[in-house]
């Protein structure tokens, strides 16, 4: 059996139906301070873990050739984040392009 609606939920599926749309404004749900952007988010202390679109983006690698190069050793492999989802310490992607260069 589906779970009820909490009120908020429902006044915001409410709110949804009034103005005309089928879907409520997923950030209702959301706490109400900014999140950090993305210049802000490198300054924030610890390690920070990319996805592949990112590490895509920072390396100029396609995707294709990206996972081989992993496959073969010549790239880190990623980190398991959760059971689904993989990424790359920046300072792994970061200390693998420095080697380029001293290449």
């Amino acid at each position: 059996m589906a779970k009820p609606l909490s009120v908020q939920a429902t006044d915001v599926v409410l709110q949804a139906h009034a103005a005309g749309r089928n879907q409520p404004d997923k950030t209702a749900f959301l706490p109400h301070r900014p999140l950090p952007a993305a210049a802000d988010v490198a300054s924030l202390p610890g390690e920070r873990m990319v996805r592949l679109p990112e590490v895509l983006k920072i390396t100029g690698i396609g995707r294709t050739t990206l996972l081989v190069m992993v496959r073969e050793g010549r790239f880190p492999a990623p980190l398991a984040i959760t059971p689904r989802i993989r990424g790359w310490r920046l300072s792994a992607v970061c200390q693998f392009l420095a080697t380029l260069e001293e290449a």
